[in-house]
């Protein structure tokens, strides 16, 4: 992978404009790296995700059975190898986050978004807009928020298509303090309340308290199926965990749901959800059964009744 850490700082050597045109050679343009890491969203089969929420536990299950054989311990310490295990997870679930698009030209974001935001109706663009401006002076250590459009995997441009990840609204968190609002196509049919619910939800994951609160949910997953196989509890072990981790999951999507409906109002989010619904139901039968299929494995989203009943009690109206 090219390396950007000495583009990334001025220095005499890419101050001149010959500097500057090699400092851009090693470097890709925001639309190709976007691209890039966001690629698998529409090419993976529909059993790729369901066979990755089986693989990845047992994967660590059997991490931790074998270093259980290698080194067994006494109950308090094998518990303090866990905990271990959980920072270290911590620390490299944020490693991952910091090194994504690292060698991205961040300058080409904003001709990109200039160039394309014509494909985005008026009242989305307004709400873009304004949510980017106001998470930006909310947060000042957020070095940029850039958005992308998804391609459609038929090239099916003005969202008339029936494709799963073409209605894929959310934000990643990428190197150099950056994010990137990822918008689906088939967004672009949502009415303005209901994207306006959609973008403010996606931006609470990753901004302030939540985006911790992420990293330590990614995290527990790791070093918890580890824990399963290192510590000698047995399957009701892995069923409190699984039980546990869509928990903690579902408190997630409620937080930022919460605060979605206190920017945009409680009807906003209800509306979102209705949306995400009806598209789910529209959409061919083996990707929808894959999408089932996850959510039965590793639960990570309350059902859209559920979320609509909660945002109502919780927002003030």
């Amino acid at each position: 992978m090219d390396k950007i850490d000495e583009t990334d700082r001025a220095t005499p050597a890419t101050e001149g404009p010959a500097g500057r045109d090699r400092a851009r050679a090693a470097t890709r343009s925001f639309e190709e790296s976007a691209a890039r890491l966001l690629a698998p969203l529409s090419r993976l089969p529909w059993w790729a995700k369901p066979l990755r929420s089986l693989v990845i536990p047992a994967i660590f299950i059997g991490l931790g059975v074998g270093a259980r054989l290698v080194a067994p311990a006494p109950l308090p310490v094998a518990v303090a190898v866990c905990a271990a295990v959980t920072a270290a997870a911590m620390m490299l679930v944020c490693r991952g986050s910091s090194r994504q698009m690292r060698d991205v030209d961040w300058s080409t974001a904003d001709p990109y978004w200039n160039e394309g935001a014509h494909q985005v109706p008026v009242g989305h663009r307004e709400v873009l807009a304004q949510a980017i401006s106001r998470k930006r002076a909310r947060y000042p250590a957020v070095s940029g928020i850039h958005p992308y459009l998804l391609p459609c995997p038929a090239s099916v441009e003005d969202g008339s298509c029936d494709h799963l990840p073409c209605t894929y609204i959310g934000m990643v968190r990428v190197a150099a303090g950056h994010c990137v609002v990822v918008v689906g196509r088939r967004a672009f049919h949502m009415s303005r309340q209901a994207f306006e619910g959609v973008v403010w939800h996606e931006m609470r994951h990753h901004t302030g308290v939540m985006r911790g609160y992420g990293v330590m949910q990614v995290a527990l997953g790791i070093a918890g199926w580890f824990a399963v196989g290192y510590l000698t509890f047995g399957w009701p072990s892995a069923i409190m965990l699984w039980l546990a981790l869509a928990a903690i999951a579902w408190i997630h999507e409620v937080i930022c749901d919460t605060s979605a409906g206190r920017a945009a109002g409680a009807d906003a989010i209800c509306r979102a959800l209705a949306w995400k619904a009806a598209a789910l139901r529209a959409t061919p039968l083996l990707p929808r059964l894959g999408h089932l299929l996850t959510e039965a494995l590793a639960p990570t989203h309350p059902p859209s009744w559920m979320r609509s009943l909660v945002a109502r009690a919780l927002v003030r109206r």
